[in-house]
């Protein structure tokens, strides 16, 4: 027998000084220990021994064979909110969808190449918008051909909204009924909606009729303060929706978070009023003399194709500065988007800010704990200290996400100064005309 008890004793001993549990062996032991012993210093070695592996990170169990449980790690439920945080990140990018070539976290030679299956995922996934275009399509606002990334239609629209007067007859005297270009003024006027949606003199400070319609689309917390955009109808008639508003004249409206959310972007980043391009005859005029297509001289002609040039570099350096504030706003836009965590329909939706609340959040309370009603104050108060310090790892771990998730923002930030600054130095340009007669 005591030889035996040595043997259980050094085989315990030596289970806990490993890193993982070892369940069969270490009930072996225990069984070893005390099973048919009925000397009561035998029982009190068994019980000290007991403690001993409690100190260890297990949770005996009496009957032997079963597994040993933990009082307060959850793998599973760990594991899932680390897949959905780390999938619902990528997926919530904007990135520049225009082709799979540009679509790419990473080049398919990488280890890592799988990932480029999430690039904007959360825009592809976030709701479906009208004839199946991505919910951030609206038709009142966005030119065709529509893109598959908010940041690219929101960079076409600046340059393909084009002035009335491409819808002008030659002599401009005259409308063309058939223009099919959705101009500037289109714009604004689809946005606001027909004439029985333009206030009369009475009701244009009317809350009840005329402001409480859009007021909730021009709150800046529409867009950031929910963690998932809700995609239900607050109305009864669900096509009053904003993308089946545009044939019925009501004008850019909304009848949930997400449609909310999407067109305080649209208001805040002056879509609804598009920037004015070149006039039909001012760059008629430039382009015909450019192109010596008109009677001019050798000078004129290249003065004409100086100024062209000019005004279309001019105009992609604005369209580029301008996607840096689009990106940025659609970067928090796409975190509160639903994202589906699998491709069946009863996969779970989730959302990054979701997730990212979950993950900082779910040990401070979780409404979905469900073992013993214990919350994870409650089962840290009673783990042992090797089951703490195993928690504490997996905090860690979590801790270098968030990390790196404000190393990710701050890139931005950095970004958005970067363009500040680089108006700022184009206000003090060196003055060319400084070399001209006569100046000093």
């Amino acid at each position: 027998m005591i030889i035996k008890t040595n043997r259980a004793i050094i085989s315990l001993v030596a289970i806990m000084s490993i890193s993982q549990p070892a369940t069969a062996q270490y009930n072996t032991a225990i069984t070893a220990l005390s099973g048919g012993t009925s000397n009561p210093e035998m029982k009190k070695l068994v019980k000290y021994l007991k403690n001993m592996g409690m100190y260890f990170g297990y949770q005996i169990n009496e009957q032997p064979g079963q597994a040993p449980s933990s009082e307060l790690l959850d793998k599973a439920a760990t594991q899932v909110i680390q897949s959905y945080a780390m999938t619902t990140f990528l997926g919530s990018l904007p990135v520049n969808a225009i082709s799979t070539a540009f679509s790419k976290f990473v080049p398919d030679s990488s280890n890592y190449n799988q990932i480029n299956a999430f690039a904007n995922s959360t825009f592809n996934q976030g709701g479906s918008g009208a004839g199946g275009n991505p919910a951030f399509i609206q038709p009142l606002i966005d030119q065709q051909t529509y893109q598959q990334d908010p940041v690219s239609q929101s960079v076409l629209n600046i340059l393909a909204t084009p002035d009335m007067s491409f819808c002008l007859s030659n002599d401009k005297k005259s409308f063309q009924s058939n223009c099919s270009f959705m101009y500037k003024d289109l714009v604004s006027a689809g946005v606001i909606g027909n004439m029985n949606q333009t206030p009369n003199p009475q009701d244009f400070f009317n809350y009840s009729n005329y402001i409480k319609n859009f007021l909730p689309q021009l709150n800046s917390n529409t867009l950031i303060s929910p963690l998932w955009y809700d995609t239900s109808s607050t109305q009864s008639d669900t096509s009053s929706s904003s993308q089946g508003a545009a044939q019925e004249g009501k004008g850019l409206t909304a009848s949930n978070q997400q449609q909310n959310a999407a067109n305080f972007i649209n208001y805040v980043t002056d879509a609804v009023t598009p920037i004015p391009l070149a006039n039909k005859t001012d760059y008629s005029d430039a382009y015909n003399k450019a192109k010596g297509l008109t009677k001019v001289t050798p000078l004129e002609q290249a003065q004409a194709q100086y100024r062209l040039d000019n005004y279309l570099a001019s105009l992609r350096a604005y369209a580029s500065k301008a996607s840096v504030v689009m990106g940025n706003i659609y970067y928090i836009y796409g975190k509160r988007l639903v994202q589906k965590q699998g491709t069946s329909s009863a996969a779970p939706e989730t959302s990054q800010a979701m997730s990212e609340f979950t993950m900082a959040t779910n040990r401070l309370y979780n409404p979905s704990q469900s073992q013993n009603g214990q919350q994870w104050i409650d089962k840290i108060n009673s783990a042992s200290p090797a089951t703490v310090q195993k928690e504490i790892a997996i905090l860690l771990a979590e801790i270098n996400y968030q990390m790196y998730l404000s190393r990710q923002q701050d890139e931005r930030l950095l970004l958005t100064n970067s363009i500040l600054l680089l108006q700022n130095i184009k206000q003090t340009l060196p003055d060319p005309t400084q070399l001209k007669a006569g100046q000093d």
